[in-house]
């Protein structure tokens, strides 16, 4: 009785019941409408796209109204609703970028001193690469989306930016460590002027590390200091000089084995100690045991000449 046509011959309820029924049926294309063409995604592009598929200029005006548009009696509803769930894609693609990029503004570099020594090191660099990985990770996988093309050169502009970040924090990471292991032995003057070539590299290491250093200290922000330009290359630099440096170490403790060679019995860090501190006797007695089976330990009288061997007994 409800699909009847003759809607009047029907008592009063069911003819209101048929008719708002059949308002219903007459406003779904008006709701499909509406889901594909209010959508706050859409673009310039994408209404382009609509009226190529509909072969009628579909951009909206200050005179379009929904009844004009469902008047159209458009038979490419399906292709324009695949085009606006692509704009949609496309806005939350975008919108993710932008997420990400916010994310590092409050990304500082954490600083610390170094064993009570003054110095002033990076620390907590793996909770910056730990975010760093998680981010180019992003990255890849929105550079592979079939949705990017219109962020396309912002994305790939953003992914070189995350990877010059990585090598640069990872090169720093190396040049800090090799540099805080060295610093002992080259702020002795007598290891200097006995490997007068590597002190003059490690000078100029020394001078670009603490450059950076009191540049992080005026901009601690990740992405404003470690994306700059040239701090890569620095880095990079400085790594090829501490490699010629450590060569040149390497060769002189085994110079220095050959000539006293208990000295083999030592490992590298041992010896150092040692060399570094020429003017203090003193540093020998940790290492006394391992050089001599049977010496603990020496006495030394006030101007640190030897007097006695103390064994362990």
């Amino acid at each position: 009785q409800l699909e009847d046509p003759d809607i009047e011959k029907l008592p009063a309820p069911l003819k209101i019941c048929a008719r708002m029924i059949q308002t219903i049926k007459d406003f779904r294309i008006g709701v499909h409408v509406v889901s594909i063409m209010c959508n706050p995604a859409l673009r310039e592009r994408h209404w382009i796209e609509m009226s190529d598929v509909a072969n009628m200029d579909l951009q909206p005006d200050a005179g379009t109204t929904l009844r004009k548009i469902i008047n159209y009696n458009l038979s490419c509803l399906d292709e324009c609703e695949i085009i606006s769930i692509g704009a949609c894609k496309e806005l939350q693609l975008q919108q993710s970028l932008t997420a990400m990029m916010h994310e590092w503004d409050n990304v500082n570099f954490s600083t610390g001193e170094f064993k009570n020594t003054g110095i002033t090191i990076l620390s907590s660099i793996e909770d910056v690469q730990a975010l760093l990985d998680e981010h180019i990770i992003k990255t890849l996988s929105m550079r592979g989306s079939a949705f990017v093309k219109p962020s396309e050169i912002e994305v790939k502009e953003w992914f070189n930016k995350l990877m010059r970040v990585q090598s640069t924090i990872e090169q720093w990471g190396k040049v800090q460590s090799t540099w805080l292991y060295l610093l002992p032995i080259f702020s002795s003057k007598d290891v200097v002027a006995q490997m007068p070539e590597e002190g003059r590299y490690f000078a100029q290491v020394d001078t670009i590390y603490k450059r950076y250093m009191m540049a992080v200290t005026k901009q601690p922000n990740v992405m404003e200091t470690a994306a700059q330009p040239g701090l890569l290359e620095s880095m990079n630099e400085a790594n090829e000089m501490l490699e010629n440096v450590q060569i040149g170490v390497n060769n002189y403790l085994e110079k220095k084995r050959l000539f006293f060679p208990r000295f083999f019995f030592l490992s590298n860090d041992e010896m150092l100690e040692i060399l570094s501190e020429t003017k203090d006797p003193l540093r020998v007695q940790p290492h006394l045991s391992k050089c001599f089976e049977g010496i603990n330990r020496l006495n030394f009288n006030e101007n640190l000449e030897a007097t006695s061997m103390i064994s362990v007994e």
